[in-house]
């Protein structure tokens, strides 16, 4: 009995269909395992130590031609023929698949007996369904070769792959997985007879391991600051970079920072952000921000002002303060200027009377750096 209908063409990567796992297996010597026990029932959680992890279900449209499949968010399966799209259920005949209980897309080998998928890489797990297109129990088999381009086979398999309604679950489950930090780079699914049966189905995948690696964080992001601008183009800005957080070892996440630390941030607010990259991980880049604002003339001016209440001699540096407050306002820049000079003279004539000696350099500095931001140089050589 024909498993699809003949105008649908499509190749689509099931999420129920395949699992395959990254990452290292805990065994001395390095090598591949085979594990078919599921039989026609339901998969397991985990395979040779591995949590298995669904891969996603196609979205694109039936009818559909395609030679990948998500295998994760991130990552493909890629197949070695065409492969037509088929949900199951509905343009793939069967009812049942995986124990009864999967329904989602199958990929159709559209009439070739074999195909090869490739996995993404690593993978340290892998398990598929597989069923025949046709009525009847047809022996299949599967074989897996390893990125150490050793194999394992599954040896040939009795595979039901039951009519329309048949209350008993359909397809064959095939399980692989590296030991000793090998890893699977394929698997070949065939029919095991020289008579043409009309080709088959393989779907319901699933990855774990390195694929499935979700924990990717920053830690130590910055929290805003602000900073007082040293010049017209504001002022440079170090910071302590965030550190990525990750359980791979060795660690293979990368951070980087934009605009980095040591450059020159502009007069004004400027957004931070800092990205982790590890491609071992789903949820990679993972990204946070943090503001950097650079106070002009005008803000340091005010707060100029309010460091010079009470200081001094009555209100003087107050007012010089004020005047030059009220001139840059106006865009009379030389103004400014000149009430900051003669704002330094008098603290400059009150250091170790009436204003500390600390505190009276500290002033001078403030000053001075709000001239060098209004660019009181070229001005008074402008004038």
């Amino acid at each position: 009995m024909k498993r699809f209908s003949s105008g649908v063409r499509v190749v689509v990567a099931s999420a129920a269909f395949l699992t395959v796992g990254l990452g290292a297996a805990p065994i001395a010597q390095a090598a591949l395992q085979v594990d078919v026990s599921p039989g026609s029932g339901a998969p397991p959680t985990t395979l040779g130590g591995y949590t298995m992890v669904p891969s996603p279900q196609d979205a694109r449209p039936e009818p559909s031609t395609v030679m990948d499949a998500p295998a994760t968010p991130t990552s493909s399966f890629s197949f070695g023929t065409d492969m037509g799209l088929q949900t199951v259920g509905s343009s793939w005949a069967s009812s049942n698949w995986a124990g009864g209980a999967y329904a989602g897309r199958v990929y159709f080998s559209l009439g070739a007996n074999a195909v090869t998928i490739t996995l993404p890489s690593p993978s340290s797990a892998v398990y598929l369904y597989a069923a025949p297109n046709q009525s009847g129990p047809l022996e299949m088999e599967a074989t897996a070769t390893a990125q150490s381009r050793a194999t394992v086979s599954s040896g040939p398999i009795s595979v039901p792959e039951n009519p329309t309604g048949d209350a008993l679950p359909s397809g064959q489950y095939f399980g692989f997985y590296g030991t000793g930090g090998d890893t699977v780079q394929s698997i070949t699914v065939s029919m095991v007879s020289s008579v043409v049966y009309n080709g088959l189905a393989v779907g319901d995948f699933a990855l774990a391991g390195a694929a499935s690696d979700d924990d990717l964080a920053l830690s130590g992001v910055p929290s805003d600051m602000s900073v007082d601008a040293t010049g017209p183009d504001g002022a440079p800005v170090t910071y302590a970079a965030p550190t990525a957080v990750d359980e791979d070892t060795p660690a293979t996440a990368s951070v980087s920072c934009s605009p980095s630390s040591g450059s020159t941030f502009a007069i004004g607010v400027t957004t931070v952000t800092c990205t982790a990259t590890d491609a071992d991980d789903l949820n990679s880049p993972v990204s946070q921000s943090f503001t950097v604002t650079v106070k002009g003339a005008a803000q340091q001016l005010s707060d100029l002002a309010g460091a010079v209440k009470g200081v001094g001699p009555g209100a003087s540096l107050a007012h010089k303060v004020a005047a030059a407050e009220a001139a840059l306002a106006k865009g009379e820049k030389r103004k400014a200027c000149r009430s900051l000079e003669a704002f330094r003279d008098e603290v400059r004539a009150q250091a170790g009377k009436t204003i500390p000696v600390a505190e009276a350099r500290e002033l001078i500095a403030d000053a001075r750096r709000i001239e060098a931001v209004i660019g009181c140089g070229k001005v008074t050589k402008r004038h």
